[in-house]
């Protein structure tokens, strides 16, 4: 076999295999899990697999209906890429990129159909089936577009990271610009074909740098470019129930609650146009989700749809949760605390904009900080879940840095109490047997 073709397809089975790594190590993650739209990512993943695999077939068998496919299936990759990026970034699916893509990708699927699609070439001494004419075209600019739009997420995701995110962010933008850059091979291969080894090993080197960034920390993907500030639950008589920041705003939970009840009350009762959905602020956007017991308001610089359903997401869970609370009205905002878990469960993907440098990272997480010996030992003593252990470090995030000697000495004192109760119950237990 030629050596040319063995170089070819030994780079083709190697990003076949890591994109299929990546498709699974997406696919399991506990955080893709949270966020269904994600799923549009997975399929993208999944599409790139088949991508690279029938051109693996269509180039070891000679095989014309394999490379068709092989084409073809750039349509569906761009198209369900889009979506991801849409879901991300904007409000709604149709988006100008959205439209022009479809268009594309159903004159390629139609093109690809035609008897003279693709034609039989002979390339460095071996047989190959390649695109041809308007077909080639098209699948040129629908290849290019998803470039574009990989290339903008890659650079919005680098930019909008937080600071203990910014370098792999960086490094994965880094494999995004060798990908897309690697492009330009595919320009030259109608000079000489050569130039193909040069394509796939530049893919190759893209794929292996983005892989290892998304493994050792999958959040990557999922890093909003858009500041979300704060949210807030109160009753629908407006007493405030619950209120989260990520940001520093000098504004307490009852003047934020305040804003939400007066704004509800003007749609209401003034301009009679019933309940609110948006306010669109100078540099902001206010979401309201009002429920039968509850309205959730979350501040944030832009909204997105997966913005939105998190929203509501939370909003579904909290009433669930606490609706025996809300039935009885009550307002005592230390019985919602534990809808701390919603927070970690839909927006765990939005950082702290008040954390900026190494400093603050002392109470921030253990995937981020290195915490002493002893008092991490402590910790996973205490809280052996691993996702309740993260949830009590993300909390003290919130607190001063200090020793929580006082905590462990509390925890020692109840620990032996709770053991000597235990002792006593099955001592009696013991005794009612023997009695019998």
């Amino acid at each position: 076999m030629n050596l040319i073709i063995i170089l070819e397809l030994a780079s083709l089975i190697s990003m076949t295999v890591i994109f299929l790594i990546i498709t699974i190590a997406v696919q399991v993650s506990k955080v893709t899990k949270r966020f269904p739209l994600l799923f549009y990512l997975r399929l993208t993943s999944w599409f790139l697999v088949l991508y690279y695999v029938t051109n693996i077939i269509s180039i070891i068998f000679i095989n014309g209906p394999f490379s068709r496919i092989h084409i073809m299936l750039v349509f569906p990759i761009t198209f369900f890429f889009i979506l991801f990026f849409n879901n991300m970034l904007k409000e709604s699916y149709y988006t100008f990129g959205f439209i022009v893509s479809c268009c594309l990708g159903f004159l390629l699927v139609f093109l690809g159909t035609q008897p003279n699609a693709i034609k039989l070439v002979i390339e460095m001494g071996y047989e190959k089936y390649v695109p041809d004419g308007l077909f080639n075209i098209t699948f040129i600019t629908l290849y290019s577009t998803f470039l574009t739009f990989l290339f903008f997420w890659g650079i919005k995701t680098w930019l909008s990271s937080p600071f203990y995110y910014k370098k792999k962010a960086l490094l994965c933008f880094t494999g995004i610009l060798i990908y897309v850059g690697s492009s330009i091979f595919h320009l030259l291969y109608s000079i000489n074909p050569f130039f193909n080894i040069f394509l796939y090993l530049l893919n190759l080197i893209g794929i292996l740098i983005i892989i290892i960034v998304i493994i050792k920390e999958i959040k990557i993907l999922y890093v909003l470019p858009y500041i979300v500030y704060r949210i807030a639950v109160r009753d629908n008589k407006g007493n405030p129930l619950y209120d989260h920041d990520w940001t520093e705003m000098n504004i307490t939970e009852t003047v934020f609650t305040g804003f939400l009840n007066a704004i509800e009350i003007m749609s209401k009762e003034v301009m009679h146009v019933g309940g609110i959905l948006d306010i669109n602020l100078n540099e902001g956007i206010l979401i309201v989700n009002r429920s039968e017991y509850i309205t959730v308001g979350l501040l944030a610089s832009k909204a997105s749809k997966l913005l939105r359903d998190c929203v509501n997401n939370f909003a579904n869970d909290f009433e669930n949760k606490f609706k025996r609370l809300l039935e009885k009205s009550c307002i005592d905002m230390n019985e919602y605390k534990s809808a701390y878990e919603f927070i970690n469960k839909y927006f765990s993907i939005i950082p702290y904009q008040n954390i900026k440098n190494k400093n603050q990272l002392m109470t921030l997480s253990y995937k981020y900080h290195e915490l002493p010996k002893q008092i991490e030992n402590n910790f996973k003593n205490i809280f052996e879940n691993e996702d309740e252990y993260e949830n009590v470090l993300n909390e003290l995030i919130k607190t001063p840095c200090s020793n929580p000697s006082e905590f462990f000495d509390f925890y020692d004192e109840f620990k032996n109490e709770i053991n000597e109760l235990e002792l006593k119950k099955s001592k009696e237990e013991e005794e009612k047997k023997y009695l019998k």
